[in-house]
């Protein structure tokens, strides 16, 4: 087999010239498997853009799903290539994850749920910090809108003229707002390569900025959910992702954001430093 793509808690092989093996990492939990199989089935059913799920099997004491092989370049790709066409695909991004929002999938867990044993996990917060970021998640509504829960553009492939998502291992239910402040997180928190030059995380942050201004402006946009809410719910997401295993320094970032607005529920314009998502994960 060959090994096509690596990943913190996967690896992916070619095993035919249509179908791969998404081999987890050893002592990945099999429930998490079987979640993602199961989502990744169902949803390719309902006709979403998600490579078909054949089935799971097992190889040297590791759990693996085989998936209908995609082949093309990710968004990540495109934009390190091409970033002149950013802005036109962050709205593509947009797009895409407001079809997916629009549908329903009342088997999965709660996005407010997963946000609140995270939270509760962490241990920098005193309990007063965690009591009030425990009570803005009870007070988010409940739906069973698909969230797909890792939203960004390297789990974008663009295959046979479209799009399609992959890694739905943290797929939820949940309102679109949550989802969106997942992903504004994620592609403003992101580590870029230390052996970067300056001038290189200089045009990373110009890329960066102008990709999540166009990405959230389409998405508030077609989806007619205020920004506000969205940036409301950065704060919790961000003290929920410290609870997986980030390394040190974008979890330096995220407790600054988390600390940034002691809890008032303000509207501030955080600072984010130089980060950026063009960056394999």
């Amino acid at each position: 087999m060959k090994k096509i793509a690596e990943g913190r808690t996967a690896e992916v092989f070619l095993v035919e010239k249509d179908k791969v093996l998404k081999l987890f990492i050893s002592g990945y939990p099999y429930d998490s498997v079987k979640r993602e199989y199961e989502t990744s089935r169902i949803l390719h059913e309902k006709g979403l853009p998600v490579p078909q799920a054949f089935e799971i099997t097992e190889m040297n004491d590791r759990h693996g799903i085989v998936f209908e092989y995609v082949s093309g370049p990710s968004m990540l790709d495109m934009i390190s290539g091409k970033p002149w066409r950013s802005s036109h695909l962050a709205r593509e991004m947009a797009v895409l994850q407001y079809d997916v929002c629009k549908a329903y999938c009342e088997s999965l867990p709660s996005f407010k749920s997963i946000l609140a044993e995270n939270i509760s996990k962490v241990g920098i917060f005193c309990d007063s910090e965690k009591t009030e970021l425990l009570k803005t998640v009870s007070e988010i509504p409940d739906s069973h809108h698909l969230c797909h829960g890792d939203f960004h553009p390297g789990n974008i492939i663009y295959s046979r003229d479209k799009f399609y998502i992959i890694d739905w291992m943290n797929a939820c239910k949940g309102i679109p707002e949550l989802d969106a402040a997942r992903t504004g997180l994620l592609l403003r928190t992101g580590g870029v390569p230390s052996d970067c030059g300056i001038l290189k995380k200089l045009l990373i942050r110009l890329i960066r900025n102008n990709f999540y201004r166009r990405y959230i402006k389409e998405f508030t946009r077609i989806s007619g959910i205020d920004y506000a809410t969205v940036e409301k719910y950065t704060i919790p997401m961000a003290a929920a992702r410290m609870n997986e295993n980030s390394p040190e320094s974008e979890n330096a970032v995220l407790f600054g954001i988390v600390n940034s607005r002691k809890f008032t529920g303000k509207r501030v314009h955080f600072r984010f430093p130089l980060a950026g998502f063009l960056r394999k994960k």
